[in-house]
């Protein structure tokens, strides 16, 4: 389970220890690093709004040039990662 916390403008990570077994093999099937993780979540390209599904649970995409960041902004737990696509990337870096 990875964790940040946020200080003035900057990320710190507080732990890189994957937890949850199933979260670190989709990050290794999806040839992602704690690296891009870590990049995506100082250096994020956008920051999606927070929503709440019918169960209550609060999550936020945060999109990093090469990855997306499912987190969990109450706990600031990662709860999933992938890939950004190339449409993705290329329309909030036109933005910028």
């Amino acid at each position: 389970m990875i964790r940040y916390k946020k200080e003035k403008r900057s990320v710190k990570i507080i732990s890189c220890l994957l937890k949850r077994h199933m979260l670190k093999i989709r990050q290794i099937k999806r040839s992602i690093s704690n690296i891009d993780i870590e990049k995506a979540l100082r250096n994020p390209i956008h920051k999606e709004s927070i929503i709440t599904d019918e169960l209550g649970r609060k999550s936020q995409k945060i999109i990093g040039d090469f990855t997306t960041v499912d987190i969990n902004p109450d706990t600031m737990e990662v709860i999933t990662t992938y890939p950004t696509k190339k449409s993705k990337r290329q329309r909030y870096l036109k933005g910028r």
